[in-house]
Order: C-alpha cells, then structure tokens, then sequence
C-alpha cells in the first residue's frame, strides 16, 4: 500500500507544469490549477489532524488559553478542536502540532464536569488550575470541555 502521501510528488508536478503545458484548449489548464489548490486545501487541513492525540476528537468543543468563547446561546457555534488549530494557524511538523508563533500545542481535558463533587474537588481544581498555568507559559493549550455542552473556560 502506498499510503496517502504517495500521489504528492505527481501532483506537485502537475501543479508546477500544467499551466505552460502546450493544450488545445485553457480549460484544460484551469482545471489543473483548480484541482491543485484543492488539493493543497486539503493536504494543509488534514495534516493538523494527524498531529492530534487519540483520545482528542476534532469535534470537541474548545477554547486557546483559557480566553472565554463570545457565543452566549447554546444554539450559536461553539468553537471545535479543529476551529481552533484553524485559528491559532497550526500545522504538524516533526509529528507535533506548532502554531504560527512556532509554539508546540498541547492538549488539556479539563476536570470538573461532576454531578455530585468529590469531597477534594477545591483540590483538584486548584492542581488543574496550576497545571494549566505552567503548561501555558511554554505551550499554546487548547482546553476541551469535559462535557461538550459546557464552555472550558467556565469549568474550575
């Protein structure tokens, strides 16, 4: 098997010639050229998703460093995994999601999503609340709700 990457060098190729290719007719040049930035769009949109962890859905709903999504309603969008890594511009690189500033992104599912509170949950608020803290001086941290009905950054 081949693999998904195979066909690049063909289409790199063809993005490269296809526009000075000698053809009967500009139509045939035009849809090359379409083809090609589609498939850029799409090399570049799913190379963020293999950087991601198995146990984070692209689906989920998010928030970057803690800042507090404007959506008031439940019906209005919430912001997903993948509306995030689109915003903070991240891409994988050496199997690592980095964002535009060239920070590596992290990960953190947040704790907090009781029905009824365990007896040390200050405490683990307080761990989470320190741990989210380190990890953002060094880290870009998308946060995910620990229900996905709930904004992350109203969790603690």
């Amino acid at each position: 098997m081949l693999g998904r990457r195979a066909g690049f060098p063909f289409v790199l190729i063809l993005c490269v010639f296809a526009p000075f290719y000698p053809g009967k007719a500009e139509s045939i040049n035009l849809v090359a050229a379409i083809f090609c930035c589609l498939f850029v769009l799409f090399v570049s949109a799913h190379g963020q998703l293999k950087c991601i962890p198995d146990d984070v859905n692209a689906d989920d709903f998010a928030v970057v460093n803690g800042v507090p999504t404007k959506a008031k309603e439940p019906s209005e969008k919430r912001p997903t995994v993948k509306d995030q890594l689109n915003a903070i511009g991240a891409r994988c690189l050496r199997q690592k999601l980095i964002d535009r500033r060239g920070r590596q992104v992290k990960f953190y599912l947040l704790k907090g999503c009781w029905g009824n509170p365990p007896a040390d949950y200050l405490e683990i608020l307080d761990r989470q609340r320190d741990e989210l803290k380190r990890m953002r001086k060094r880290y870009t941290v998308i946060e995910i709700s620990c229900d996905g009905k709930i904004d992350p950054s109203r969790v603690s």
